[in-house]
């Protein structure tokens, strides 16, 4: 009898771990700006509810950023993600403002798994299209590109590059600054550069992240600006994440502490459709 019960113990326990690995693919602003070449698996969706950041610059300026996206695996090893970012601004001495700060549009493929010479490499070309009060008046496209390589039981090293294409930087709803894009960026840059290690804690479903990166503005008599952070992800049930960072942009023209919190629900098309099929 116990060796017959193997089997059905064997598929409990398996079933179990597939669901419990979403805390080890960070995205992009969830909870750092770096994030690793993986994509959501083909036909499933992942609804980030409250990705929230919260922004103090020096000398008093508030901006709060909230941005819920929703990701669709479209084809095996490519997602398509749509976001509207929400945006609230507070600076001493100026009125409030706050709206929708745009369209994000993106698009993902992951080229190959990770093996022990190439690691794994993702290409990804998005747009925030011009919408919303604090949206820019025009669209930039941005191009990245993503590297992830597992460095044994150490953990993972993540590198991603990013290039946008567009205007140099304007005036946003009366507020000088750049252009909006969202918490999981505030701004847009003409390049940034960075990489980000993360260790993993499977019993405890935690994954503990900290990252550094550089970011060249889109105004070019701005300096370059590096920024520093560090932030963990924990799978609180089978389909559902929580994640949340604390860092500082230590250089450039608005110096600023940040922190962000999020949350992101993982479902199937199966779920809701039985007879879908990969």
């Amino acid at each position: 009898m116990r060796v017959r019960l193997w089997p059905v113990l064997w598929l409990f326990v398996a079933s179990s771990a597939s669901a419990q690995t979403d805390f080890y693919n960070p995205d992009r602003g969830r909870p750092l700006l770096i994030e690793d070449a993986t994509t959501i698996e083909y036909q499933s969706f992942e609804f980030q509810m409250a990705p929230l950041r919260l922004e103090r610059e020096n000398g008093g300026k508030y901006s709060w950023g909230l941005e819920p996206e929703l990701a669709w695996g479209v084809r095996r090893r490519t997602q398509l993600e749509f976001g509207v970012p929400l945006a609230i601004i507070d600076k001493a001495g100026r009125p409030v403002q706050r709206g929708v700060a745009g369209l994000d549009v993106e698009l993902m493929h992951n080229l190959n798994v990770e093996t022990l010479t190439l690691p794994a490499l993702t290409l990804g070309v998005s747009s925030l299209l011009p919408v919303g009060d604090l949206g820019p008046r025009v669209a930039y496209g941005r191009l990245k590109g993503i590297a992830t390589r597992t460095l044994g039981l150490a953990g993972r090293l993540h590198v991603n590059v990013e290039a946008t294409a567009g205007p140099r930087a304007e005036r946003l709803g009366g507020a000088t600054g750049g252009t909006t894009a969202g918490p999981s960026g505030l701004e847009l840059a003409r390049w940034m550069a960075g990489a980000a290690f993360d260790r993993a804690i499977p019993a405890r479903s935690v994954l503990l992240m900290a990252e550094t990166y550089a970011r060249r503005p889109l105004d070019p008599s701005r300096p370059l600006e590096w920024t520093a952070g560090a932030g963990l992800r924990w799978q609180v049930g089978p389909q559902l994440v929580f994640d949340a960072a604390a860092g500082r942009r230590v250089t450039g023209t608005e110096q600023a502490w940040y922190l962000t919190v999020g949350t992101a629900y993982a479902f199937g098309i199966a779920r809701f459709v039985p007879l879908a099929r990969p």
